[in-house]
């Protein structure tokens, strides 16, 4: 029997978010109360993982059912990201409700072109 193409796009994503999160298959093994085997099987789509098995593992993550799924056409504007911005989101996932607070703001400045700091300002004013 072959691997539904599905099957094995949604282990990929089990894969890309746990290397995203520096876990390795046994601890998230481990945390799901399986053997890393299934872990590896879930990733290679040779075993299917169950609806309840995948919301378990997107909770692990934080992250939405949705994300192990194929996009779209036309839902995101990313493909896939860098190992650079891999490991921001491995760092904002460590750090503190405070230092993420903090992140967002200056992400969001960065986003409104409010990128001078205030010295930079005072200078030309």
């Amino acid at each position: 029997m072959s691997t539904h193409v599905i099957d094995s796009h949604v282990g990929k994503k089990i894969r890309e978010l746990r290397n995203l999160a520096g876990v390795s298959q046994t601890k998230l093994a481990d945390s799901l109360g399986m053997s890393f085997q299934q872990v590896q099987k879930y990733e290679t789509g040779a075993n299917r993982v169950s609806a309840s098995k995948l919301f378990e593992i997107a909770s692990y993550f934080n992250a939405p059912i949705g994300a192990f799924f194929p996009e779209q056409e036309g839902s995101s504007e990313f493909e896939g990201i860098s190992p650079d911005e891999a490991g921001l989101v491995r760092s904002y996932r460590e750090a503190s409700p405070q230092i993420r607070s903090a992140i967002r703001s200056l992400a969001r400045s960065f986003g409104n072109g409010n990128d001078r700091t205030s010295h930079e300002d005072a200078e030309r004013d």
